[in-house]
C-alpha cells in the first residue's frame, strides 16, 4: 500500500490520536506525576500525624505481667489478682479470658466485659497447685479488641513442693 491507499480505519485512529494529544496537555501530565509522587508523601505524612495524635483505640495494660507465687505445697490453692487497665482512648472489650490449663487456673471473678478509656478493673483467679512437685509456669490469656496486642498473656510461676520437703 502506498500512502494514498490508506485504510479508512487508519485515518480514524490518526484523528483520534491527535485529538487525545490535544486534550492532554503537558501541564496536566506534570500535574498527574506530581500528584502520584507528592500525593504519596502527603498521604504517608498524614497517616503518621493521625497515628501520633491517634484515632480512638483501646490499649490493654496488665499488671503484673508475671506472677511468681514462690514455693507452694502440692495440692494447695492460692488466689491471684491481675489489674486490667485501658490506657487507650476508646472502649476496651474483653473478648475472652482463658487458661490452657483450666484445672490449674480458674477465673473466680470475671471483670466487666468492657473497660472505659483510662479506667481499670481487677481479675481474680484461683491457682491450684498440681499433686506433683516441681517448678512450673502456667499462662492466662486475655483476648481483647486492642489492635496492637489482641492477645495478652500473663505468666504464673510456682515452685511446687511435696508435703515432706
Amino acid at each position: 500500500m502506498t500512502s494514498g491507499d490508506e485504510h479508512p480505519l487508519d485515518a480514524q485512529h490518526r484523528v483520534s490520536d491527535s485529538a487525545f494529544q490535544r486534550r492532554v496537555s503537558p501541564g496536566f501530565v506534570v500535574f498527574l506525576c506530581s500528584l502520584v509522587l507528592f500525593g504519596g508523601v502527603v498521604l504517608w505524612r498524614l497517616g503518621r500525624i493521625v497515628s501520633y495524635y491517634g484515632l480512638p483505640r483501646p490499649h490493654l495494660v496488665v499488671a503484673p505481667e508475671t506472677i511468681d507465687l514462690g514455693p507452694l505445697r502440692t495440692g494447695t490453692s492460692t488466689s491471684i489478682t491481675v489489674r486490667l487497665a485501658n490506657h487507650g482512648n476508646a472502649l476496651l472489650r474483653l473478648e475472652k479470658i482463658e487458661s490452657p490449663c483450666s484445672e490449674c487456673i480458674r477465673v473466680v471473678r470475671m471483670p466487666a466485659t468492657t473497660i472505659a478509656p483510662h479506667s481499670a478493673t481487677d481479675l481474680s483467679a484461683l491457682f491450684q497447685a498440681p499433686l506433683t512437685a516441681g517448678k512450673l509456669m502456667r499462662t492466662l490469656r486475655i483476648q481483647s479488641n486492642d489492635p496492637t496486642a489482641p492477645t495478652t498473656v500473663v505468666r504464673v510461676l510456682a515452685d511446687v513442693r511435696a508435703e515432706d520437703d
